[in-house]
């Protein structure tokens, strides 16, 4: 057994040898998490018909939360980064799963405010996964790549 190597653990964990990532790497990595709802309704504004006044604020929001997700994943990656060689995985995922967790709920927490900006006609025109934010406060499904 130990010859075709079964005793081998079935997966390999990654090295931890050489420089640790920089703050403003694990910032842009974990950046990436950040679903842009506001994005997806400017991209989506020939097809819902988002009047002038619509769109700016929706501009307007869209700046508010890039800069929610920027402080959040900010202060994660210098948090990271500041872990010594022999850092607590378990404790580091769960701070990143945390961090992921407070990110949707400034998702969730729009729900409001997307409610009272569009219209009934424009809210069933939504994808599934944004239309279910709007339309039910119990929302909490996470989606991605709109």
């Amino acid at each position: 057994a130990q010859d075709r190597g079964l005793g081998q653990p079935l997966r390999i964990p990654p090295p931890r040898v050489g420089p640790p990532a920089s703050v403003d790497t694990i910032k842009a990595r974990y950046s990436r998490n950040f679903q842009d709802i506001y994005g997806i309704l400017v991209r989506m504004a020939d097809s819902l018909a988002l009047s002038r006044d619509q769109l700016e604020q929706v501009e307007v929001r869209r700046r508010m939360m890039r800069a929610r997700g920027d402080s959040l994943y900010g202060a994660l990656a210098e948090e990271l980064s500041g872990l010594p060689a022999d850092y607590d995985i378990k404790a580091a995922l769960k701070r990143e799963q945390q961090a992921d967790s407070v990110n949707w709920q400034y998702n969730y927490d729009e729900r409001p405010f997307l409610h009272a900006l569009l219209t009934p006609g424009q809210i069933r025109l939504l994808p599934p996964p944004l239309f279910g934010l709007v339309t039910n406060p119990r929302f909490r499904a996470r989606f991605f790549g709109f």
